[in-house]
This record gives C-alpha cells, structure tokens and sequence, in this order.
C-alpha cells in the first residue's frame, strides 16, 4: 500500500509537466506518441559483457539514464535463457533497486547497482529505467561464462518419514560437477548438534563430471534427524546436502535443542532487501541446503523447501502503520505472531516475505524471570549445562510457573525499556533487559524454553540526554514524520531510534523439542 501511495504522488507531481504540453498543443497530447513523449534512455558504462563470473560473487553494474518527464525507477535484475533461447528474470523479488529521491523533468541519473550472480543459470543482467509515464529502457549484459559452481546434489527420497532405529537404509544418489569430482562422503548428523560419526568415503575414480550410486547407511545414533552429503571438486570447492529424517521409531522425542552464540539485528519497516537476521525458527527452515535458525526475511521468501514455521523476532519498535510514535519504543523481542500487528506494524514484512513462503507465524508468549528465580530454580545452572537430551527437556519444564502462553493471557511481546519513547515525558521509563537477563518463553505447542540475552543490543547513544528515554528522530515533527524504510536515505536524520536497526543482540537459546 505503501508503494501504492509513493507511485501515486509521483504521478500527481509529474501531471504539471503534462498539462503544460497540453495547454501548447491544439490538440489533446497523445503519451503513447513516442516521437513526442520519448521512453527513457540507459546508458551502460561498465561492463557492457561479462567474459567469466564467479558464482556467488558481485557484479557492479554503472550506468546512465536520462528522460524528460522523470525517471519512476531503474533496478537490475538476473537473467537466464528460457527453452526457445530468449531472456527472462529469474526472481523479480532480488531485483536490485535504485532509490530515487527526487523527480523532475530533464533527469539524469547516473548510479551504480550490485548484482549478485547467485545461480547457475544466470546468463546476462538486465538494466531496466522506467518514467512515470510507464515507458521503459533496457540493456542486456550478457554472462558467457560462470566459473566456481558448486556440485549439484541429487537424491531420491529428497527426504525420509519415521525410520526404525538400526535398520540399513537406501537412497539414489546423482552428483554433478563442472570441473570434475574429487571426493565424497557422508554421515550421520543432527541438525543443531551437528555431525555424529565418522564420514564414510564413497570411492571416486578419475575425476568424472557426474557420478550415480546407491548410498546405504544404517541409522545407529538416536540423535539423528539427517543424512549428510559432502562433496568436493578438483578445484577445492565443497558442497553439502542434507536429507531429513522425520524422527526414529521407538526414541523418546523429548529432548531440548541448544542454540549457542546466536546473534539477531533488527530490520528496517519496510526494506526492499531484508538481509538483518532479525527472526528466529525453532524447527529451523532450509536455506541453499543449511537448516538455519536466524534468519532474514530475504532468506524466508526465498529457501523454496516446504513450510515451516517462524517463533519470534527480534525488532526496533518506533511507531505503528500510521507512523504514530509508540510508548513502548526501542528493542522488543515479539511474538512472531504479532509481528504485523499493534505497535510493532510490519504488515508489509508478514504479507510480501512471510506469507508467500507459505511459513506459519507462530504465537510465543514471552516472561522475564525474575533473578531470584533463576537461582532458586538453577535455570542459570541448567542453562550452563544443557544438552539435546531428555533431562534437559525436563528441566525446561519449571517455567511452567513463570510464562504464560498467549492463549493464556501471556505477554506476546517483552521490551528491553518500558515506557521509552521520549513522547511520553511523564511516564516513568526502566530499562529490563540487559547483560545476563533470563527470559522464559512457551512456544504455541507448548514447548518451555529459556533465552539468556549474553549481550543486550546497545542502545545508549539513542537515549534523550540525562534519561532513559529513546530519542525521536531530528526532522520528525510531532508525532509523525518521513518513513525511515533504509539507511542513508536523502534528506534524513538517522538519530534517536533511527540508529538502533542493524544493532546485534547475543544469545544462548535453549527450547523443548
């Protein structure tokens, strides 16, 4: 909606020029007329073609581009060959977008764009400048050639259901390389604890382009929920798979996962690339073949596995969807649940990342626990020794005194000061959540798990002088203002608040399974 807005207004300020023309013609103007109103124009300055890319490197892209009624937007974007040998976008979300701050006829722009040349199908970039009259410009900038590509791992199941403990199990194995293959191997493992025993050695001889086998292992450790699949090219480069395992008759499932050194930096409200890994999923979701935890909302919209859920997030509250500054401001850890909603606002995140991923937001309710209770229930003694078992499983299960769910009436977010905006200069502000803080959190399942906050996100340059408030923004008047959407924005201050997004917290997170 937002952007829905911003494309309006800039119409409404191109239509002056329009009018213009059309009170010096005798007749109505005619737009489509290209020789009168002509589309825009891209210049590329460098590289007009690329030889050899690496993969997963970045390409700069610079260019000019000049129209007469003003430049709407210009992006670039990778391309691949389609089946009759034409161009077309690989992924319309990662286009790459330059941003325009201003809009005036007779315009040119010359910038820079970064493309990063992360497939192997990429065979070219696409330079694309459009004016508010919607007419376009593009260029072509050919890839001959992409060196660095990882293996490709193929098998078949792509994953397993339930298995019987110690039972030998099978699956088809296809492998490609574009250099040739040097090793592979593979093993047991737990996708938080990590390997399990040692690698076995698949023998390879000669170095071949494509390998096809049969992989038989006998599932013997408890702990696993995977099969992993190394392999290494002739010119060092490896490539992973894993092949989960949905759990093992028999093993009691009542264990706790053990998250160390994690590390979350809240997003901006409205981001066109979300990279901050600002959300946490206890199952964890599939990115390019790693089950990651943290993520981002790039990573979440674009992990193509099938849905999994997300349980909270980490953010920077300033104000709600109608930019009205909130009391509780500054670092929240929220319900995934309500991340769209009241006055964390990010309606935009849940619609266009989580939702078409088709990932669940789940509803964590959150508690401080209180310091005496940490001692007198040793959670900092069980959090100092937990373990992916059982009795770490029960342990969790003490903060049934201490959290309530939401549907319980629990708390679904937890701020690290209350009553921080500094438009709320009578209330009183107290900061909770700092170094060694415990917080304990219950899943919507049900699950109990604790987060030792190792190290609170710094927010002390951010405070009103003397105070505990957070700062608003200089140049925002009132209670309102322009969207703070990214950094380095034209024309805007970022203080107060506005320096808290990116700003890392460090935790040990351990949770019922």
């Amino acid at each position: 909606m937002k952007q829905y807005i911003k494309n309006i207004m800039i119409l409404i300020l191109a239509l002056p020029w329009g009018l213009l023309l059309t009170n010096c013609s005798d007749s109505e103007s005619d737009y489509s007329d290209d020789n009168a109103y002509p589309p825009p124009t891209v210049e590329l300055t460098s590289p007009s073609e690329i030889d050899v890319v690496e993969y997963n490197s970045t390409v700069t892209v610079s260019a000019k581009s000049f129209s007469a009624v003003g430049i709407h937007s210009i992006y670039a974007t990778l391309l691949k060959m389609d089946e009759n040998g034409e161009y077309e976008e690989i992924n319309a979300t990662e286009r790459q977008r330059l941003k325009i701050d201003t809009l005036q006829t007779d315009m040119t722009l010359e910038f820079d764009l970064n493309v990063k040349v992360n497939t192997r199908e990429a065979a070219g970039i696409l330079v694309t400048s459009t004016d508010v009259l919607t007419k376009t410009a593009q260029k072509v900038i050919p890839i001959k050639k992409i060196t660095k590509l990882p293996s490709q791992i193929f098998t078949e199941p792509s994953d397993f259901p339930v298995l019987v403990p110690d039972e030998e199990v099978s699956l088809s194995v296809v492998i490609r390389s574009a250099v040739g293959i040097k090793s592979i191997k593979h093993t047991l493992c737990n996708k938080v604890l990590g390997d399990l025993k040692e690698y076995t050695t698949i023998p390879v001889s000669g170095n071949p382009l494509e390998m096809e086998f049969i992989l038989k292992t006998v599932v013997d450790n408890k702990e696993t929920n995977g099969i992993k699949i190394v392999v290494e090219d002739i010119e060092g480069l490896k490539e992973e798979k894993i092949i989960n395992i949905e759990g093992l008759e028999g093993v009691d499932n009542n264990v706790a996962l053990v998250f160390n050194n994690i590390e979350m930096a809240p997003e901006w409200e409205h981001s066109t690339e979300p990279d901050q890994p600002y959300i946490f999923s206890i199952e964890g979701i599939m990115v390019q073949g790693v089950q990651k935890h943290v993520l981002s909302l790039k990573e979440i919209k674009g992990y193509g596995s099938k849905a999994n859920s997300v349980d909270f997030a980490f953010i920077n509250i300033w104000r709600n969807p109608s930019f009205v500054a909130v009391k509780n401001r500054g670092f929240s850890y929220v319900s995934a649940s309500r991340i769209n909603g009241g006055p964390i606002g990010r309606a935009y995140d849940v619609n266009d990342w989580i939702k078409p991923a088709g990932v669940t937001t789940s509803k964590t309710g959150f508690a401080l626990i209180p310091d005496d209770k940490v001692t007198d229930l040793g959670i900092d003694v069980m959090m100092e020794n937990a373990a992916s078992d059982v009795n770490t499983f029960e342990a969790l299960n003490v903060l049934q005194s201490i959290v309530k769910s939401i549907a319980e009436g629990g708390a679904d977010m937890l701020m690290q000061r209350v009553n921080a905006s500094d438009g709320y200069p009578n209330d009183p502000c107290s900061l909770q959540i700092k170094d060694g803080t415990y917080i304990a959190f219950v899943t919507e399942a049900g699950k109990y798990g604790v987060i030792h906050v190792i190290e609170a996100a710094n927010d002390m340059d951010a405070l009103v002088a003397g105070g505990c408030k957070i700062a608003t923004p200089i140049g925002v008047v009132g209670s309102q203002g322009p969207a703070y959407s990214g950094a380095g924005i034209t024309g805007l201050t970022y203080d107060g608040v506005a320096l808290l997004y990116g700003r890392t917290c460090k935790l040990k997170i351990v949770v019922q399974k």
